[in-house]
């Protein structure tokens, strides 16, 4: 089953599936972390990481731990849960928007290290 079909299968499912690169569809009731190992070399090279033998073999350990937990909270029972995007209330920060006294030219090119007018002169970087 490729990843296409699993997003179909997931949907089927109700929710009581998921998907794992490597591993397909796989149940919830299955613990993850007998279902799955993270394949630690593998993941180093993509990460660019040089790992010893006994770096990969702790790390395998503590993902197999992560992997384990996550299976536990795929246990809990969430069917009076309300789906949300977000745990806290959205709001909008954002200040009104007003027109306001702007900041001195003069106090704001204080600083520049050398400028040309009313604006900072920068160094090329483009060609």
């Amino acid at each position: 089953m490729d990843a296409g079909e699993s997003d179909a299968a997931v949907r089927r499912g109700g929710g009581d599936h998921f998907w794992l690169p490597g591993a397909g569809v796989c149940g919830m009731a299955r613990a993850m972390s007998e279902a799955v190992h993270i394949d630690v070399a593998k993941t180093a090279d993509l990460a660019r990481l040089r790992l010893t033998p006994e770096e990969a073999e702790s790390y395998r350990g503590q993902l197999d731990r992560i992997l384990e937990y996550i299976s536990l909270l795929g246990r809990v029972d969430t069917s009076g849960v309300e789906l949300m995007a977000h745990p806290l209330g959205l709001m909008d920060s954002v200040r009104a928007d007003a027109v306001v006294e702007s900041f001195p030219v003069e106090a704001a090119l204080a600083n520049a290290p050398a400028r040309v007018g009313d604006q900072i002169l920068v160094p090329r970087v483009v060609e």
